[in-house]
């Protein structure tokens, strides 16, 4: 089991879709692919994944507390690299001023 794992990645995505409501308001996933491997190289939008993926990807959100009591989630789509980065830019920026 991998617990912790840190590889160059080129962020495609926000899911909106995993911009999730929970307890603490919205909760945005950012869908990235491996920077390096051959099978997503012409990867950079989220049009260029495959429409099923991302169906199979917003299914698990919508799904993946069900079996915990009182959890759910709300998604709500998903946006493109550009917002995928400003996600990345405004967690690096709470980080470095808590």
């Amino acid at each position: 089991m991998i617990t912790a794992a840190f590889e160059y990645a080129r962020p495609g995505s926000v899911d909106e879709a995993q911009s999730l409501l929970n307890k603490y308001g919205a909760d945005a996933k950012v869908i990235a692919v491996v920077a390096g491997d051959p099978d997503y190289e012409r990867v950079r939008e989220l049009s260029d994944l495959p429409r099923h993926l991302l169906d199979e990807i917003e299914h698990f959100f919508n799904v993946y507390k069900d079996l915990e009591p009182g959890k759910s989630t709300l998604t709500a789509g998903f946006e493109g690299s550009e917002a995928a980065w400003r996600v990345i830019e405004d967690s690096m920026n709470r980080m470095q001023n808590p």
